[in-house]
């Protein structure tokens, strides 16, 4: 096969740049008021102001749903959202990596602002017209956070519309639990707190803090557990079917010496679905924290709901670890909210934890004291202020309020009812 490679006889009507640049040379630029963009390279101000207009509508929408929260139910409890939602965590879920997804998702979302400067200084130097470069790279990154600000929306933030679980169970949101009923809750759980690690360990004191699971990452037997746990827990509360679905198990996650400074013990990511925990928490603490990110992972937004979930799945839960972990949780959090009034009787009960319990307790206090600082500080205010944003008044102080939902089904159906039992519960049994 041969190829003509001689000169056109006609020259083309337009000039050499007619069948495209020219190596070497200067990029023609439009001149105007105020205009220096190089010709055929306008600004992407049109796809910048759609994804603008999705971002608006991501808003619009919760702010919608979030006066209508029955609507909110039917359109996010059931059918098409949840199920989409579910798929996105088992695709990620079946990603066979040591980190998170959403930590390499992370990674990239960085690179992808970098190149974006980069690529601004790039064609500034080239063209010389500065002011249309940083243009098109401060529209090409609204292009994007649009995007993220929608998709954020799409796959949580309409969540917060959804009604709470005290609205699901039938009580006010919020009330007074009196101290008698305080002392009463804390003493039977700072028992059953004892037993359960006797359980776990064998001795009142096993010398070590509560150990996590191998690899900081349960294992397959313990996600099937927290499944079955949840299918559990959606019959016995009357809680919509899409949360008793399987989802993978919560992951630890790579970046944890890094991240562990904004003073977390868990995430949820909504963009992979994956319920997320710092692999550095104490046993004690770690397990609790793998329920309250599987109840997010569920569509369960609020944070005191998430923590009642959590505490509510260790009353089905065949771990024994989940279950002493969230003993020791609920405990902690009667405890401190009784102190306020009663410190001697709050000093009785501490006193009478197992010397394993206490040293558990220790290990987790002693994890918030080294991951506290600026950094801490700072993530705090920021999740302060989109709980805020979205409807939660008492911004991260709504975490507490898993004691008041406990308290209130502890008074209809009596305290013993609501301790995690001490041997796991058959498949299929429904707790009085």
């Amino acid at each position: 096969m041969t190829r003509d490679v001689m000169e056109p006889e006609v020259p083309a009507p337009d000039g050499p740049a007619s069948e495209g640049d020219v190596p070497g040379m200067a990029v023609p630029v439009v001149s105007g008021p105020g205009a220096t963009v190089p010709a055929g390279r306008r600004l992407p101000w049109r796809s910048a102001l759609v994804s603008a207009l999705l971002a608006g509508a991501g808003w619009g929408v919760w702010r919608f749903l979030e006066p209508r929260p029955e609507l909110a139910e039917s359109l996010l409890g059931g059918g098409f959202h949840p199920e989409l939602i579910r798929t996105l965590t088992r695709v990620t879920g079946l990603v066979p990596l040591p980190f998170a997804v959403a930590e390499l998702l992370l990674v990239a979302v960085m690179v992808w602002v970098a190149s974006l400067l980069v690529r601004a200084v790039r064609e500034g130097r080239r063209t010389g017209a500065w002011p249309a470069a940083s243009g098109r790279g401060g529209l090409r990154f609204l292009r994007g956070a649009g995007l993220l600000v929608f998709s954020f929306y799409f796959l949580w933030g309409w969540q917060y519309a959804r009604p709470g679980l005290d609205a699901r169970l039938g009580f006010p949101p919020s009330g007074v639990v009196s101290d008698d009923e305080l002392e009463a809750l804390g003493e039977a759980l700072v028992t059953r707190t004892n037993a359960l690690y006797l359980e776990l360990h064998g001795f009142p004191d096993a010398g070590l803090p509560t150990a996590g699971p191998e690899g900081r990452s349960p294992s397959r037997t313990a996600h099937a557990g927290m499944n079955e746990a949840w299918e559990r827990v959606a019959a016995r509360w009357d809680l919509p079917p899409a949360m008793a679905r399987p989802r993978p198990g919560p992951r630890p996650l790579l970046t944890t010496p890094v991240l562990r400074r904004l003073g977390m013990a868990g995430v949820y990511a909504p963009w992979t679905g994956e319920a997320l925990v710092m692999a550095d928490l104490p046993g004690a603490g770690f397990h609790f924290t793998a329920a309250h990110e599987s109840a997010h992972q569920r569509g369960i937004a609020r944070e005191s709901d998430a923590n009642a979930m959590a505490y509510l799945l260790a009353l089905e839960a065949p771990s024994a670890e989940t279950r002493y972990s969230a003993a020791l949780f609920l405990q902690r959090q009667a405890l401190r909210a009784l102190a306020r009034q009663d410190p001697e009787t709050v000093l009785r009960l501490v006193q009478a934890r197992y010397p394993g319990v206490q040293r558990d307790v220790e290990a987790i206090a002693a994890r918030a004291r080294s991951v506290a600082g600026p950094a801490g500080d700072l993530a705090r205010q920021a999740n302060d202020a989109m709980l805020r944003r979205h409807g939660i008044a008492d911004g991260v102080a709504s975490y507490g309020g898993s004691l008041w939902i406990v308290a209130a089904l502890a008074r209809d159906l009596g305290v013993e009812t609501l301790l995690p039992p001490l041997e796991p519960q058959e498949p299929g049994a429904v707790l009085p």
